[in-house]
């Protein structure tokens, strides 16, 4: 299978380049040498927006991380944070301190993508709002790649679906009106969930408060956005990710478009950040691949690389020469890249190895099959549970299985939730219950009727889990299922692919009622869209008259997903475009819930 790499999309560095743009603008209205302090979670966005030396253009002196205890000896000061209680006390105490030593500095705040009233209240209480200038920057959607834009909120799961905090949502509605103003009006708006259909209202309000009128767009570059709740589609995300981009978020963790690399692996003196996305000449040609194709392709590129070295060997003339030496820093990069890439790939291996990754797997696809639990299945878990292998594996698996079977039988529920606890702790009495209040555990009491499981019901209509009647036939899929090794094809990828057919979700009628929430449908009726049509194969992509597509994930995608879509682009024959309020898999979904008590 070739690797279905992301189509041609409008240019997403136009969103960096406004973004960019106005971070300079709120810079030079303190005119002079400034420090920066910016707090962690930001320092690794600003690579994908600014560089240093677009903030030394803009009169900045040092850069500094933001910590409790801390002394920035600089007279114009700028603090870049989120608006987040504990950033507005650690700033006030900064403030406070140097009031009291009798240090006279101009104060700036800048609040990443806008101010909330609990910050003014803490920054007043603490006496200090006086003394400071407060800006907002509207970084909302950032380019991680050419295809992908996340407002990288890492606990924006756990705030929509467990805190009930919608704040968020106001966010996303801004960052649509963002993506209109850069790219023109979106002709066509479609919502499944409660949450996308807030959104739906309060991006009409919006509208209604900046007097923005369908007419008064220009372009339009974009022609359909669909907005997904990650509710809708909780299987997925805990399912074993099969492709080298979801391994890798899998295995060492995919943080704001980098991965951290120990010495250990790289052979280096220190550990280093590795920046993952399409500027990688290796990983551009490996990402959507299943991780077991990679090593072929790696291979063939380490024969290209030697070949490309031994030209330069055989050069006599001095033009010949002049000509490899200009390709040298495009080698050296290639080859770093190549090294990096070979080095994580044995890595993964190892650390799948000592998992029984292929075990796992098959009990995986067992559950997804919806096999009777009461037998190998509910041994597995409880051996995972008595191995002590991870904390996260037997919660997964039991997740996975309540939602694909209506809930786990009572006696084997209570059985598994004690041996978890002796083996773990008793603190996670308040992991199960926050699993439990999400809905992802359930236990079957009383009526079977009661405990019908949709997923059943979607896997029948939609045939989610295909029947092979051979691995080597399985191995040799040509639909979306690839990205989990032929085992399922994604709900909510299967969701967007109807829609994008249909030109709503009327083909879907009778499944999206099984759905959580309410849906957003253009009014009228309408038949297939006109350009989207199945892809010949061998036909070349054309860009033009293909339309593009914003398909917009409410509480986090995952990395299998993404190459899902990209793959549905291609054989549709649209360009696809990824957005998302942060990339999750389902380590980090279950970390941040169970990390939250």
């Amino acid at each position: 299978m070739a690797t279905p790499g992301p189509s041609a999309t409008p240019d997403l560095q136009l969103v960096a380049q406004y973004v960019r743009s106005e971070l300079g603008d709120i810079l030079d209205k303190t005119p002079g040498p400034k420090d920066i302090v910016i707090q962690q979670e930001l320092m690794t966005l600003l690579n994908h927006i600014a560089s240093v030396k677009f903030l030394k253009s803009h009169e900045m002196d040092k850069l500094y991380r933001l910590a409790p205890q801390m002394r920035v000896p600089g007279y114009n000061r700028y603090y870049i944070v989120r608006p987040e209680i504990g950033s507005a006390y650690t700033i006030s105490s900064h403030i406070n301190k140097d009031m009291r030593e009798g240090v006279r500095i101009n104060y700036n705040i800048v609040f990443v993508p806008r101010n909330l009233a609990c910050c003014d209240y803490i920054l007043e209480r603490e006496g200090v709002l006086g003394q400071v200038l407060i800006h907002e920057w509207n970084l909302y959607l950032i380019p991680l790649d050419e295809h992908i834009l996340s407002l990288e909120i890492p606990d924006a799961t756990q705030a929509l679906y467990l805190h009930g905090d919608y704040t968020l949502l106001h966010s996303v509605a801004q960052s649509v009106l963002q993506l209109e103003v850069l790219y023109g009006g979106i002709k066509t708006f479609q919502a499944k969930g409660v949450l996308s259909c807030k959104i739906s209202d309060l991006l009409g309000r919006l509208r209604e408060a900046y007097c923005i009128k369908d007419e008064a767009w220009g372009s339009h570059d974009v022609s359909e956005l669909i907005m997904i709740d990650r509710s809708v589609d909780l299987v997925t995300p805990l399912c074993s990710q099969m492709t080298y981009e979801g391994m890798l978020d899998d295995t060492l963790g995919i943080c704001n478009g980098f991965i951290h690399v120990t010495k250990a692996t790289t052979g280096r003196l220190t550990d280093t950040k590795v920046l993952v996305n399409s500027t990688d000449p290796v990983f551009k040609l490996i990402r959507g691949l299943l991780f077991s194709k990679a090593p072929i392709v790696l291979s063939r590129l380490t024969r290209e690389l030697k070949g490309e070295y031994d030209s330069g060997k055989g050069a006599r003339e001095i033009s010949d020469l002049k000509a490899f030496v200009s390709q040298l820093p495009e080698l050296k990069k290639k080859h770093e890249s190549l090294s990096t890439h070979l080095r994580v790939s044995e890595k993964i291996v190892t650390q799948k190895k000592v998992e029984d990754f292929k075990r796992q797997l098959g009990y995986e696809r067992a559950i997804l099959e919806c096999q009777d639990a009461t037998g190998p299945i509910i041994e597995y878990i409880e051996e995972c549970i008595q191995r002590q292998v991870t904390s996260l594996l037997p919660i997964r698996l039991l997740c996975l299985l309540s939602l694909t079977s209506g809930g786990i039988k009572s006696k084997y529920y209570q059985s598994m939730k004690l041996q978890y606890l002796q083996s773990y702790g008793y603190n996670h009495l308040s992991t199960f219950y926050t699993l439990e209040q999400l809905g992802l555990l359930r236990e079957r009491t009383g009526d079977q009727l009661s405990y019908q499981s949709s997923f059943k019901q979607f896997n029948k209509a939609l045939r989610l889990v295909p029947k092979y009647a051979s691995s080597e036939e399985m191995e040799k899929v040509t639909d979306m299922s690839y990205v989990f090794g032929g085992a399922y094809l994604p709900l909510g990828c299967m969701a967007v692919k109807s829609v994008i057919e249909n030109g709503n979700w009327k083909a879907m009628e009778d499944i999206s009622k099984m759905w959580k929430g309410p849906t957003v449908s253009p009014s009228g009726t309408s038949a297939a869209p006109v350009g989207v049509k199945k892809k010949e194969k061998g036909a070349k992509s054309s860009n033009q008259g293909r339309r593009t597509i914003i398909v917009y994930f409410v509480g986090g995608c995952t990395f299998s997903e993404i190459n899902a879509l990209q793959y549905l682009g291609q054989e549709l024959n649209c360009r696809i475009v990824v957005a998302t309020t942060n990339i999750i898999s389902a380590t980090t979904l279950l970390e941040c819930l169970v990390n939250s008590n």
